[in-house]
């Protein structure tokens, strides 16, 4: 669910609101869109867990809501308790923008495949065993 950016505490009021209207057991705002570094907030409807960034200037950012979401599933598939799960998925998506080549105009991709790269070119395959 997307919500306007406001002010942190007004985020810190709806959150058990937008809970309540939706039913999830937890609810993920996303601060990439925030001016300064971004925090993203995770809350269960008691508590909530900050997960402070650091602003990357790129333009290869087309699709990190949807990395997000996708490498979060896959962590917690892989037994990590959720909290622990967004914490790594963010991690793989700030490493991602990193190690993303600016393609065309405008808004390019992340660079997906960069757990499979060292120094962003492609390894070998002989390599990769």
């Amino acid at each position: 669910m997307l919500i306007d950016r406001h002010e942190p505490e007004d985020v810190f009021a709806r959150v058990p609101e937008l809970a309540g209207q939706t039913g999830p057991r937890y609810v993920l705002i996303k601060g990439g869109h925030a001016p300064g570094d971004p925090v993203d907030i995770l809350c269960d409807g008691h508590a909530f867990r900050e997960y402070p960034g650091e602003r990357i200037e790129t333009t290869s950012t087309h699709g990190t809501g949807c990395t997000l979401s996708a490498a979060i599933a896959a962590y917690l598939a892989r037994g990590l308790a959720v909290e622990d799960a967004v914490g790594r998925a963010k991690e793989y998506v700030v490493a991602a923008m990193r190690a993303a080549s600016p393609l065309g105009r405008g808004h390019g991709p992340l660079h997906h495949l960069f757990t499979l790269s060292e120094n962003g070119s492609l390894r070998r395959q002989s390599s990769l065993r």
